[in-house]
């Protein structure tokens, strides 16, 4: 049963993290060192709670033998370029998100997470579900860029910084939003916005001399780190469109190969235990800002159900549709991921009602 499986989960969660800290031999030298490019500064939340737990406990958990030495934005590749860099050689790995790189292949928004989607609780089932998110995106990324690639670090739920109210889709209307991957595209084409993929290096600037009429980046911690809530009067709430997710590391799949089996089961235990780490870093960080952003003079706004419903079907039809287009093709990783996804998307709508009510849209 489901119930039996999450606490079996939490056990071995639990077992490995006891197990981490038992750990007292000496840190063997690095077999392997991978230079990595990031897509924020070190100052960044996705730097503090993503990278920082994974690195850490990479080495702690190979002892020393596989380590990532992470490098800032710009030093080795722009943000938006992680995954071509390692292609290109410019890097052994990367830490950024498949949201950038929808426009190679749109089933990659699926593997940090689609628009309205599954909440974050949930996607983790759905992505180390045997079959799920983790085997599909394994596969595709081996067979299509030549990578290893996977979710790595929690990226929190997100909220929308808005110069003007917006409760309704009606309010995206002609609106420039700063967004990216699909949800960029489901603005464009379902709901008559102008949206643009700002690098988060430029939001607070264009945001403030309202080139942005709204803009989506992070939620409370890394919206309060970046200043946003002194220049957006508006803070719209839920950031529905980004549930919570993963973003994804990745190395070349020969690298990967070339480390013994025993080195990528430890590679993985580091990656499942930091994406803990990350998950609960996140949440703390972004309880504790909200007290600070309470006592600000934003106006919160809300988006109503039917909003939500909608966003959530927009996003489904848009999944299908470009299935669709590229089974005519021959094909067919859209419809299989879009299949697996919704399935349990559906599972979980029907099988959760058990739980303290989370935000979730409906769709046919």
């Amino acid at each position: 049963m489901v119930l039996g499986k999450l606490t079996r989960g939490l056990v071995a969660f639990a077992a490995l993290a006891l197990l981490a800290g038992l750990v007292t031999t000496s840190p063997a030298t690095a077999k392997v060192k991978w230079t990595c490019t990031h897509f924020t500064p070190k100052t960044s939340g996705f730097w503090k709670f993503t990278t920082i737990p994974w690195e850490a406990r990479l080495k702690q958990l190979t002892n020393g033998e596989v380590q990532s030495n992470c490098k800032a934005v710009g030093i080795i590749a722009p943000g938006f370029k992680g995954f071509d860099a390692v292609m290109e050689g410019l890097a052994d790995a990367q830490h950024t998100t498949t949201l950038y790189i929808v426009n190679k292949h749109p089933v990659n928004g699926f593997f940090a997470n689609h628009p309205a989607g599954i909440p974050a609780e949930g996607y983790f089932l759905w992505y180390y579900l045997k079959g799920g998110g983790h085997d599909l995106l394994t596969a595709f990324h081996r067979e299509s860029l030549g990578l290893q690639t996977w979710g790595q670090g929690y990226a929190a739920q997100e909220m929308w910084m808005s110069h003007s109210p917006v409760t309704k889709l009606e309010h995206l209307k002609n609106k420039k939003f700063r967004t990216v991957g699909v949800w960029a595209n489901i603005v464009n084409d379902y709901f008559g916005g102008n949206a643009t993929a700002t690098p988060g290096s430029e939001i607070y600037v264009m945001l403030e001399r309202k080139a942005l009429d709204i803009a989506e980046w992070s939620g409370p911690f890394e919206n309060l780190n970046k200043g946003l809530f002194g220049i957006a009067k508006y803070v719209v709430t839920p950031g529905y469109h980004w549930p919570g997710g993963f973003l994804h590391y990745s190395v070349k799949k020969e690298a990967w190969d070339g480390l013994s089996k025993d080195l990528q089961g430890k590679v993985m235990a580091a990656s499942k235990l930091a994406n803990f780490d990350s998950y609960i870093e996140w949440h703390w960080a972004d309880l504790d800002a909200m007290q600070k952003i309470l006592k600000k003079d934003n106006v919160w706004a809300r988006l109503t159900q039917d909003t939500m419903d909608a966003m959530s079907q927009a996003t489904k039809d848009w999944a299908y549709e470009k299935a669709a287009e590229m089974s005519k093709k021959g094909d067919h990783w859209m419809k299989n991921v879009s299949d697996s996804y919704y399935a349990f998307f559906k599972k979980w709508n029907e099988g959760a009602i058990w739980k303290p009510p989370l935000i979730a849209g409906h769709f046919k």
